[in-house]
């Protein structure tokens, strides 16, 4: 049990990381992501992205 707790934390840090070189604005949400969805979070964390400049 106890390292399925670490895995899902383990998942929420690599989300953030992931957003925060993707989608800056949207790191928070793709950690909440990555800690409730585990691997599934990460996943998402991918698609994330920035609004294109005008």
């Amino acid at each position: 049990m106890e390292v399925m707790i670490l895995l899902w934390i383990v998942c929420a840090g690599l989300s953030y990381m992931v957003a925060r070189d993707r989608a800056p604005s949207k790191a928070g949400l793709a950690a909440a992501l990555g800690f409730l969805l585990g691997p599934i979070g990460v996943l998402i964390s991918f698609f994330l992205k920035e609004p294109a400049e005008r």
